[in-house]
């Protein structure tokens, strides 16, 4: 086998691990709409739930992600998503609640930002088709001066601090904090991936900045697939639903397995 058909046959275990996470996806959410939630709770979790679905799924079909300078800011985006479910879970009606409101303030504040925009060159906002988008979105759901904006954290705690009082406090000082550093570009990242030591001794070995490129390394994508697991693992406790379907992450497993097989067997030109 030669190296394009490896990259065929690795495009085929991805592509078969992407759609049984929406067959996962989709049993949970056919099990769960049994139980009738509340239509705030339905849909911020549903949300929530799709958004690691989705997450996962946009990682898994560029390889070329899989490496330091990208899939932490993945990871660390999925933690933050299901710290969030968790917190949500201990008091879904009213913490929904706060979601949306939020969000929906977050949005109005864009739209002011973009009327000034608009107003400073010029034109006039109320024609202009970028802000009947954003004040009919807002109005489906909440008019918008009755849309409170809220500049502070949505939850009124932090986000260690959610993590605490859902339980996920382990989570969130082995994953969030160090992936932190990736997603805002902190020291304890860039020192190590966009620096490199000077060969010149004149130089005292100085570090000069570098773009470097890297090979993807497959322990990024099963960190990603159990990070949905463990997403999926608490809504099923949450929902208290059981879905008959096999998990994605064994179907990824067994097909890179399979790949590697085939590698030390010599069916594939590693």
């Amino acid at each position: 086998m030669t190296n394009e058909e490896a990259i065929r046959s690795l495009e085929k275990v991805i592509g078969e691990y992407q759609a049984q996470v929406e067959r996962e996806c989709v049993a949970r959410w056919n099990a769960w709409l049994k139980n009738s939630p509340p239509t705030e709770v339905h849909e911020v979790v549903g949300a929530l739930l799709t958004r690691q679905a989705t997450l996962v799924t946009q990682f898994a079909q560029a390889p070329s992600a899989w490496n330091g300078h990208m899939a932490p800011l993945v990871i660390r985006a999925m933690v933050d998503v299901h710290i969030i479910l968790a917190w949500i879970f201990k008091d879904p009606v009213d913490r929904s609640h706060k979601f949306i409101a939020y969000g929906l303030g977050q949005e109005k504040l864009a739209l002011e930002h973009l009327k000034a925009v608009i107003k400073d060159r010029g034109d006039d906002p109320a024609k202009d088709l970028g802000v009947k988008a954003h004040e009919s979105w807002i109005n489906s759901q909440r008019f918008t001066f009755l849309t409170e904006v809220n500049v502070g954290s949505w939850s009124g705690i932090t986000t260690r601090k959610m993590a605490e009082e859902a339980g996920c406090l382990e989570l969130y000082s082995r994953s969030y904090l160090p992936y932190s550093a990736a997603t805002h570009s902190m020291w304890n990242h860039v020192a190590k991936y966009n620096l490199r030591q000077c060969e010149n001794p004149l130089h005292r070995y100085h570090r000069i900045p570098s773009n470097p490129s890297m090979s993807f390394e497959i322990d990024y994508i099963h960190g990603v697939a159990y990070q949905l697991t463990r997403t999926f693992k608490l809504f099923d406790e949450y929902a208290k639903v059981t879905v008959e379907v096999e998990q994605a992450d064994v179907v990824l497993v067994n097909g890179l397995k399979s790949m590697q097989t085939q590698i030390e067997a010599g069916k594939i030109l590693d």
